[in-house]
């Protein structure tokens, strides 16, 4: 089985630790992971909100993860040098590099710059918080002058823009004008009424420019069993014709999840339950793998 993870939180947590994927107390570790054929994961450098120096803050964890955490010979981080082929016919495990809350930008446009040479591919623009960019679900703000300047140095790279925890003002300002969209970790509002899931409005946008929604396993984004609600939300995707971009984002390492689903290793039994249900096992290939791997394999691929 092979298994695609489009958000944790594990480098945070790793550079708090001062540890690497070694470390068995992470949900994302190399033995919670060692089940899968194929396993890719994108780690998150997340900055909080609170954050006085985000910059800073930012190229420390980065430090970390490159020189810790990645510098593993059983992990390789992506570039622009390389595939998901590459990394993945040498046997290691494939990290994706994305930036969650792009405060660290700051007012500085040529940081996008830096950004793609540090490898970052996927930047969620905010967190809950507004910033210089854009506002995030905490906020009313929308999408500023200089957040379009940000995106439009981001299409340049054709780095992806993650729509997870921005507002509905921002969400739409942001997909008139970027290129590739995605949502990391994010669920459906119809099933559960919380502010960081999406509205039909909102998934329809992401289904017409060929995005794809990574589904969250936290309980507070879900209703009821976690395996159940999150077979609800699949249906529920593959009602609106997201067979093609239904993906699964995790949120490890970011927040309390259910004992049932608390590492990677957990997803065999949420297929097994997914069998029971009766899904194909190509559909089910689809959401743990091929959907992301596809979306990715369109850009990561291209040179600047």
């Amino acid at each position: 089985m092979n298994y695609f993870d489009l958000h944790c939180d594990t480098l945070l947590k790793c550079f708090e630790t001062k540890t690497d994927l070694s470390n068995k107390d992470l949900a994302v570790n190399f033995d919670s992971t060692d089940c899968f054929k194929d396993y890719c994961q994108v780690f998150a450098v997340w900055v909080p909100d609170t954050q006085n120096d985000p910059y800073g803050f930012y190229k420390d964890v980065l430090s970390h993860a490159v020189n810790k955490v990645f510098n593993h010979n059983n992990i390789e981080l992506l570039s622009q040098k390389g595939s998901l082929d590459d990394v993945l016919k040498s046997g290691k495990r494939a990290a994706i590099l994305s930036l969650e809350s792009a405060t660290p930008i700051c007012d500085k446009l040529d940081r996008v710059d830096q950004l793609f040479n540090d490898g970052v591919r996927i930047i969620t623009l905010t967190w809950n918080a507004e910033n210089l960019i854009a506002g995030g679900v905490d906020s009313t703000a929308g999408l500023s002058r200089f957040g379009k300047k940000v995106i439009a140095r981001m299409n340049k790279y054709n780095i992806a823009v993650d729509l997870s925890h921005l507002n509905e003002r921002s969400f739409f300002e942001v997909t008139e004008v970027a290129d590739y969209i995605l949502a990391t970790h994010s669920n459906c509002y119809k099933l559960c009424q919380h502010k960081r899931n999406l509205k039909n409005a909102q998934l329809k946008t992401i289904l017409d420019k060929k995005g794809i929604v990574g589904l969250n396993f936290y309980p507070a984004f879900l209703k009821g069993d976690v395996f159940d609600s999150l077979y609800q939300n699949i249906q529920y995707l593959l009602e609106m014709g997201f067979e093609n971009s239904i993906s699964l984002g995790g949120d490890f390492d970011g927040a309390d999840m259910s004992q049932k689903l608390n590492k990677p290793a957990r997803l065999i039994d949420f297929a097994d339950y997914l069998v029971g249900k009766n899904m194909s096992s190509d559909l089910i290939r689809k959401i743990f793998f091929d959907n992301s791997y596809n979306y990715f394999n369109n850009f990561l691929t291209k040179r600047v």
